[in-house]
């Protein structure tokens, strides 16, 4: 499964959303598309930098994690097509 694809409803919610920042709740992300357990207490987790699947998700989408809160349980996203491509591009490629 290429990386993402596990996050892939997720990709397609903040792509057809239409809003420049998207606030949701963890709750609302687990109910979407399932929320990696590290999302609820490591902040790498919400890194734009990190390598893993649930990043590639919303960056995909043109998106970056702009502010979140552990003790409230949101992430905020803002939409940034350039800024997103630049931490797109600098995952290595499997081959």
């Amino acid at each position: 499964m290429p990386k993402g694809d596990k996050y892939a409803s997720l990709t397609e919610f903040l792509f057809h959303c239409g809003q420049k920042t998207v606030r949701m709740t963890f709750t609302e992300i687990d109910k979407l598309c399932g929320l990696p357990q590290s999302a609820y207490k490591h902040p790498p987790a919400w890194s734009n930098a990190s390598q893993m699947s649930f990043t590639i998700g919303w960056l995909l989408a043109d998106y970056i994690v702009e502010d979140y809160s552990f003790s409230e349980q949101w992430v905020a996203f803002r939409h940034d097509p350039s800024r997103a491509k630049d931490y797109l591009a600098r995952i290595p490629s499997k081959k």
